[in-house]
């Protein structure tokens, strides 16, 4: 198993755990995580999928300028603020997971 097949099952049970404790919005809500090695590149469950409906298939790699790197689903735009903060600084919204 990759590496990134690894941190994209890490992601997605990271959003089965928000789900399982009612956290979970339906397809609100955004997660994501830090590509290792690639500061500028990030894993995040798309637009219109729920915590819990997260594949491998699904998730799509986005850069800090907010461009679909990889993927066949809708990117958030509204997050794109907080991947411009320094690695593991942490912020005060959404769900974000800092590798």
């Amino acid at each position: 198993m990759s590496s990134h097949h690894q941190l994209l099952q890490t992601l997605i049970a990271a959003g089965c755990i928000i789900e399982a404790q009612g956290l979970g919005d339906l397809t609100r809500g955004h997660i994501s995580l830090r590509v290792p090695g690639e500061p500028d590149r990030f894993f995040m469950k798309p637009h219109s999928v729920g915590f819990d409906e997260m594949s491998p298939e699904n998730i799509v790699t986005c850069s800090l300028d907010g461009e679909k790197i990889i993927g066949l689903r809708v990117q958030w735009s509204d997050y794109l603020p907080v991947y411009r903060t320094p690695a593991g600084t942490g912020v005060g919204a959404g769900f974000v997971i800092w590798q």
